[in-house]
């Protein structure tokens, strides 16, 4: 059950983050500002931050929703075998 909770916890960070774009190019920025040498870097460094994120989330966005989708699925399909009480594999190898 724990293992499948994980799962489900993963895949809802996957979403939270790869689901709002702005938030993301937000979060992004942010991280720039704190590692960076400059509390108050120029407006033209910031713009480019924010243009290099927005790139990058539509170039990986839809992988990772799709990630998401793939680690809820399996966490589907495990939590149908335990209500089911289908054999695992782990039940099958004589443990558990």
């Amino acid at each position: 059950m724990l293992g499948i909770q994980s799962l489900r916890n993963q895949a809802a960070a996957l979403k939270e983050v790869w689901m709002n774009k702005e938030m993301y190019v937000a979060r992004q920025v942010a991280q720039r500002l704190v590692r960076g040498i400059s509390p108050t870097p120029p407006r033209k460094l910031v713009t480019e931050w924010k243009h290099q994120a927005r790139r990058e989330f539509c170039q990986r966005a839809h992988k990772r929703i799709g990630d998401a989708a793939a680690l809820e699925a399996k966490a589907n399909v495990w939590e149908n075998k335990l209500a089911t009480g289908a054999q695992t594999d782990i039940d099958a190898a004589g443990g558990i």
